[in-house]
């Protein structure tokens, strides 16, 4: 397989002078950042061609984007050149699928940065066109699942804002009256992180020390956590050993006010700027002070509080005697128990997509290094999120012996049928496959039993 220089392939676009800051909630065109998760947009558009967009300072990104869009200063822009005829998408889905190669090009102390030179003389591998496009189709494929799943995520974390809002209304405005406290009422005990650095392991032990990159929408993400010896662990929670559902918050930063709860089985201690907040049983839960401290109306407080600028903070006294409702105890306990049945359902949807990036990642690895067969690399679950025209032009007898394996385990929930939706139409598709006489009914002497088979 023939590779070419980054260089040889794209330009460069001219560098936007936009601030990330300026970047809005809504607006009529995506405005990428170095973040590597697309959270803004903007009302002016910057460029217009098929593009890579690069995320230059903090974690390693890359974007594929193929409409108008805006970009921050701490982007790069690369266009396809003219002359040359391969698909962008496949570079894009090449890089995405090696992070590390960028990640190996950050570089300097603090905020690390990659720079365009590093990028330029990056060697990209060329199959020819006809391969280049059935790799992007079936990484499309898969890529389309994760989104779904995402979405789908994203939507139960906004049914929990919306629950909280409809509850117990705007904390701020009190439409419903509630009786107005200080945040520290509502707490047993409210514990600031120790003022040391805490001295991280190399590798990975049991004892994670959270900081505020750790919580991503609402909740604590562990996969990049940073961890410590027991020694320092035990150190730095000689004050409150952070139990399950007690409330971690961010106190300084560009996450200022992102609070989340400590999971259950996970030895848990707060690193830098990082607090926790117990409730006092007799007059809240953990549920509704997380609720509370997440919502918008009280994170604009936090902000505002904080005077703004480049590294917002506040202090634990100014949390402290933050003026905030005070429901009854039995409407929270009525939000809690609201709370885990949502959870419940975003673990299996996180369950799914996890199973699906495992699926890409697989699919991307063996079509990067010439081992995908094209014939078979359409997973059976991405064959279940498509119609039955679909399925039958797709599938082969491996994929609907797959199939059969697992309804006839009643896998529902379990491995690979976490909706179900998916599990019946699996079925639905078992029963068009035995009127077309492609899946026929045996007896099987060995157990008994009458069974599917191709």
């Amino acid at each position: 397989m023939k590779t070419e220089k980054f260089n040889d392939l794209f330009f460069f676009g001219p560098k936007s002078k936009i601030k990330a800051g300026d970047g809005l909630k809504k607006g009529r065109f995506p405005f990428y950042t170095s973040s590597p998760i697309l959270s803004k947009w903007i009302d002016t558009e910057q460029h217009f061609d098929e593009a890579l967009v690069f995320g230059t300072g903090g974690l390693a990104s890359i974007h594929y984007v193929n409409e108008p869009f805006s970009t921050s200063t701490d982007c790069l822009v690369a266009i396809a050149k003219t002359k040359k005829s391969f698909n962008v998408k496949f570079v894009f889905y090449y890089i995405f699928s090696n992070i590390q190669i960028l990640e190996q090009g950050f570089k300097g102390a603090g905020l690390k940065h990659i720079s365009k030179p590093y990028i330029q003389n990056l060697d990209i591998p060329l199959p020819n066109l006809e391969i280049q496009d059935k790799i992007v189709a079936i990484l499309d494929k898969a890529k389309n699942l994760i989104e779904k799943r995402e979405r789908t995520i994203e939507m139960s974390e906004e049914l929990l804002r919306a629950t909280f809002l409809d509850m117990f209304g705007d904390s701020i405005l009190n439409p419903k009256g509630w009786t107005k406290v200080h945040l520290e009422f509502l707490c047993s005990k409210i514990i600031d992180c120790p003022h040391e650095t805490p001295e991280y392991i190399d590798g990975k032990s049991d004892y994670y020390c959270v900081r505020s990159s750790d919580i991503q929408r609402n909740y604590l993400d562990l996969k990049e956590t940073k961890t410590v010896s027991q020694e320092t662990y035990l150190g730095r929670i000689s004050r409150h050993k952070p139990n399950k559902g007690e409330v971690i918050y961010t106190r300084e930063g560009g996450r200022l006010g992102n609070a989340a709860r400590v999971p259950e089985n996970y030895n848990i201690c707060l690193g830098q700027r990082m607090m926790l907040f117990i409730a006092d049983k007799k007059v809240a839960n953990n549920e509704f002070i997380w609720g509370l401290l997440n919502s918008d109306s009280i994170k604009k407080q936090v902000i505002n509080m904080s005077g703004g600028g480049a590294a917002p903070r506040i202090n634990i006294r100014q949390l402290r005697t933050l003026e905030v409702i005070k429901p009854t105890v039995e409407l929270q306990n009525l939000f809690a128990s609201r709370v885990n049945k949502i959870d419940l359902v975003t673990d299996k949807f996180k369950q799914s997509l996890k199973e699906i990036n495992n699926l890409f990642n697989s699919l991307s690895q063996k079509a990067f290094v010439g081992d995908l067969d094209f014939n078979t690399a359409v997973d059976l679950e991405v064959l279940l999120e498509n119609d039955y025209q679909f399925f039958k032009e797709n599938s082969d007898v491996k994929s609907i012996q797959l199939l059969l394996e697992r309804l006839d385990k009643c896998e529902l929930n379990e491995k690979k049928f976490y909706e179900q939706e998916i599990y019946d139409k699996a079925k639905g598709f078992v029963f068009e496959l035995l009127q077309e006489e492609t899946v026929k009914q045996v007896f099987d002497e060995k157990t008994k039993r009458v069974k599917l088979t191709v």
